[in-house]
C-alpha cells in the first residue's frame, strides 16, 4: 500500500458526507442545512497510521456557523473491530484504497492522549496549537496505560477511560472560550468540595490569536452503578410492584409511600442535601472574579420575565396550532392550560417582588437532573457542568439563580414517576402512587436542600417569597419541556401539562 500523505486527509474534509455528520450523537444541528464545511486549523498526528487532527467549521443556510473537533485517521480496514461508527468516508491515493475514520476508534490516537497530557506538552498546528495541561496528580501517579476503552454509549462527548483510573471527556463542538466544564471543575476542587469527580487535567486549543477554546477535560475515574435517573427508576419500579401485589389500600398514601419507600426517600434527601454543598460552595469565594456572588438587579428580574414569556408564548402558539390533533385525553389539559394565560403571567410576573430583596446571583450546575448525577460506593457524585449545551458560552458561565437547579431536579423527579409508571403497565390503578412517591421526593429533596442552605444570600428570605420564586422556575422548565415533547414524544405531553398546573 502506498504511503498517503496527510494532507490527503485535510483536503477531504470539504466533502465529508453531511449524513455522516448528522448521524453523530455529537452534532448539536442535526436540524439545519449545511451550507459549508472547511477546515479552520489542522495539524499532523504523531503516529504510525496517516492522521491529522483538524477543527472544522460548518456553516448552515441560515443560522451561526460552528466549529467541531474533527480527527481522522486513514486505514486499510473498512471497519474497526467493535466500532459502532462507519467510515468518514473512502479515499483513493495512488492505486491504494483507504478508508477514513474517526481517530477517537483507534488506541494509537486514544494512548497519544493520555502521554501528551502526562507530558504537559504542546502539538503545534498550521496556525494554532493544541495544550495539554495536566495537574500535579497526574504527573506524580500517573495511569499505567494498560487498560484504555472508548466509551461507546451514546453521548454529545467523546470519552476515553484509562485503567479505570482517570476518564477523558473531549468536547466535540469547539467554542470560544472555556468549557463550564472545565472551569467549575477546577473551582470546586480548589474550594473542597467532595461530591464530584477530582479534576486531573485539561486539553485546550489556542488559535493563532491566542483564544483558547477547551477541548477536554481529564477527571479521576469513579467506578459507579450508572446515573440517578436509571437508578431512580430501578426503585420506583420496585415501589410500584410491591403496591400492586399488595393491593395497597390508598386511604392513606402519603404515610404507606414514606414506609414502603423510606430508603429511596432518604437517599433524596441526602441528593437535595448534595445539591445545597454545592451551590454553597459555588458562592463560597468572593475574591474569584468568575464566581464571586453578584447582586440581583432589577435588569435581571426583567430578563427573566422576559425569556419565560416568551417560551409562553411559544408553547401557547404550538398548542393552539396543534390541538386539534392531538389525543381526546388531552385535549381537557390542553384547553385549560390555554385558559390560564392570565395566571400564567400573574406568576411570571411576581419575580418582581424580588427587586430590592438583597438575594445574590451565583453560578450553578445550569442543565441538572438526575441523570447528571452518579451512583457510586462514594455516594452521590455530580457531573456535567457545561450547561444547557445549545445555549451561547457566555449564558452557560452567566451567574444566575441556584433555584433553577432546583427547579431542574425536582422536574427530573416528575418525570421519573411517569416513566415507571409507564413500564410499570398498572394504568390507572398505580397513578395515585406514583404521584404520592412524587410528592414524598419532592418534600425530601427540599426538606435536605434547605435544612442545607438555610440563611443563604442566594435565597430569598422568607418561606412564601422562596416558593413562589421556585415555582416561578419550575413553570420556566416545564414550558420548556412542553415545547420539546410537542415536536419530540406527543404521548408524553401530560407530564409537562401537570408541571405548568402545579405551579400556578
Amino acid at each position: 500500500m502506498s504511503e498517503l500523505p496527510v494532507t490527503a486527509l485535510r483536503d477531504l474534509i470539504p466533502s465529508i458526507g453531511h449524513e455522516w455528520l448528522k448521524q453523530r450523537r455529537w452534532f448539536s444541528s442535526k436540524g439545519q442545512t449545511i451550507a459549508s464545511l472547511d477546515v479552520v486549523d489542522w495539524g499532523g498526528l504523531p503516529l504510525s497510521e496517516p492522521g491529522i487532527i483538524a477543527i472544522a467549521r460548518i456553516g448552515y443556510s441560515s443560522g451561526r456557523a460552528e466549529q467541531y473537533l474533527l480527527p481522522l485517521i486513514a486505514s486499510g480496514e473498512s471497519q474497526r473491530e467493535g466500532a459502532k461508527t462507519p467510515p468518514v468516508t473512502k479515499l483513493q491515493h495512488q492505486g491504494s484504497s483507504w478508508y477514513v475514520h474517526d481517530a477517537f476508534q483507534f488506541a494509537s490516537f486514544q494512548r497519544m492522549l493520555m502521554e501528551l497530557l502526562i507530558g504537559g506538552e504542546s502539538l503545534q498546528l498550521d496556525g494554532g496549537r493544541l495544550v495539554f495541561s495536566p495537574d500535579a496528580a497526574v504527573r506524580q501517579s500517573p495511569p499505567p496505560l494498560r487498560e484504555i476503552r472508548l466509551v461507546t454509549a451514546e453521548q454529545s462527548n467523546s470519552s476515553i477511560i484509562y485503567d479505570r483510573h482517570a476518564i477523558l471527556k473531549c468536547f466535540r463542538r469547539v467554542v470560544s472560550g472555556v468549557n463550564p466544564d472545565v472551569e467549575v471543575s477546577r473551582f470546586l476542587g480548589r474550594v473542597g468540595f467532595p461530591h464530584t469527580p477530582a479534576m486531573l487535567g485539561s486539553i485546550a486549543y489556542l488559535s493563532k490569536d491566542g483564544t483558547e477554546h477547551s477541548l477536554g477535560l481529564l477527571q479521576g475515574f469513579v467506578a459507579n452503578e450508572g446515573d440517578a435517573w436509571e437508578y431512580t427508576l430501578e426503585q420506583l419500579g420496585s415501589f410500584l410492584s410491591t403496591v400492586k401485589e399488595r393491593s395497597t389500600s390508598t386511604t392513606d398514601l402519603a404515610e404507606v409511600t414514606r414506609e414502603l419507600a423510606a430508603r429511596n426517600l432518604d437517599e433524596i434527601r441526602t441528593l437535595g442535601r448534595l445539591t445545597g454543598e454545592m451551590h454553597l460552595a459555588l458562592a463560597s469565594d468572593e475574591r474569584d472574579p468568575d464566581f464571586a456572588p453578584r447582586p440581583l438587579t432589577g435588569e435581571q428580574v426583567a430578563a427573566w420575565q422576559t425569556s419565560i414569556r416568551r417560551q409562553a408564548e411559544d408553547a401557547f402558539s404550538a398548542l393552539t396550532e396543534r390541538a386539534r390533533n392531538l389525543p381526546q385525553e388531552q385535549q381537557a389539559a390542553v384547553e385549560a392550560l390555554l385558559d390560564a394565560r392570565s395566571r400564567i403571567d400573574q406568576r411570571i410576573q411576581s419575580l418582581r417582588e424580588l427587586e430590592g430583596s438583597g438575594v445574590l446571583l451565583t453560578r450553578y450546575h445550569g442543565d441538572y437532573h438526575l441523570g447528571q448525577v452518579l451512583v457510586s460506593e462514594r455516594g452521590f457524585l455530580i457531573l456535567d457542568f457545561e450547561g444547557e449545551p445549545l445555549r451561547s458560552l457566555e449564558e452557560r458561565r452567566a451567574h444566575s439563580s441556584p433555584l433553577k437547579d432546583v427547579a431542574g431536579m425536582l422536574r427530573s423527579l416528575s418525570y421519573a414517576s411517569q416513566a415507571a409508571l409507564r413500564a410499570g403497565d398498572g394504568g390507572g390503578v398505580l397513578a395515585p402512587w406514583a404521584d404520592a412517591w412524587e410528592a414524598r421526593a419532592r418534600e425530601a429533596f427540599l426538606e435536605g436542600y434547605c435544612q442545607t442552605t438555610e440563611g443563604a444570600a442566594f435565597l430569598p428570605q422568607g418561606g412564601a417569597r422562596m416558593e413562589s420564586m421556585l415555582a416561578v422556575f419550575e413553570l420556566e422548565k416545564a414550558l420548556y419541556e412542553l415545547n420539546y415533547e410537542l415536536n419530540n414524544r406527543p404521548d408524553w405531553l401530560p407530564i409537562p401539562l401537570a408541571g405548568i398546573q402545579r405551579t400556578l
